[in-house]
């Protein structure tokens, strides 16, 4: 089954394009396969279907990304009355539904933070629905500033042994201090050091985002987060907003 498209279909293709165009179905596409096998298969025996935003993993941009899309195959019939091939419209719906879910758990967490009376009640509203979480963020840290010594403070999705490697000395290296103001993108492997999977997936993340938090008036951080970012989506501007 070979795939011919138009320009509106090449960003569903990502770097495959231009070798997409042309090739197999399957070589482009063997990735989906857990996904839209079985349709296939069953619009190939002439029977139609449609499917909205369905979630999907996609090797197309060098890693295992998660998406969402929402389509239809359509058997085509040729000259002999036999299917001779499939119509099938896409339109990709992953920005929808990420945005979407991470609303859902921040609007969660808010309804849950108005009830919060201290810090420890914070940390432990943000670390109470693990498995909302893990999808976006593997794990999360808490730390907050003694001085200048940061304490781990509450965590989930990492055990507090796999942090720790992270003392003062190392986030200082990395950029993180008092004085943090806005978010840094850190390597995983500088937070935890033990190439332990971590979150839902088999592959490891590979980066993590240290956000500093404030008492109101204060320029110097009251601590900071440390979120790990799915090895399955990039870190794009929407997910660094989240």
């Amino acid at each position: 089954m070979v795939q011919i498209y138009n320009d509106s279909y090449r960003p569903i293709c990502g770097d495959a394009h231009p070798g997409s165009l042309g090739a197999k179905f399957w070589d482009t596409w063997e990735s989906a396969r857990p996904a839209v096998g079985a349709i296939i298969e069953n619009a190939q025996s002439g029977n139609g279907s449609y499917l909205e935003n369905l979630r999907m993993f996609l090797e197309r941009r060098g890693y295992i990304e998660e998406a969402f899309m929402t389509f239809s195959f359509s058997p085509i019939s040729n000259e002999k009355g036999e299917i001779g091939g499939l119509f099938h419209p896409i339109t990709e719906t992953t920005d929808r539904m990420l945005h979407a879910r991470r609303n859902g758990i921040l609007r969660d967490h808010a309804t849950r933070l108005n009830e919060a009376k201290t810090m420890e009640d914070i940390y432990r509203v943000a670390s109470y629905d693990l498995e909302a979480y893990q999808l976006d963020m593997p794990y999360l840290a808490f730390y907050e500033w003694d001085e200048d010594v940061a304490k781990l403070k509450a965590s989930y999705g990492i055990a507090s042994e796999q942090l720790a490697g992270l003392d003062t000395a190392k986030l200082l290296s990395l950029g993180i201090s008092p004085g943090l103001s806005t978010s840094l993108v850190v390597g995983h492997s500088a937070i935890e050091g033990t190439g332990q999977t971590l979150g839902p997936y088999p592959e490891i993340p590979l980066q993590a985002v240290a956000m500093p938090f404030f008492l109101p008036g204060q320029t110097r951080s009251l601590g900071f987060a440390i979120a790990a970012v799915s090895s399955r989506r990039a870190l794009d501007e929407a997910y660094r907003s989240f």
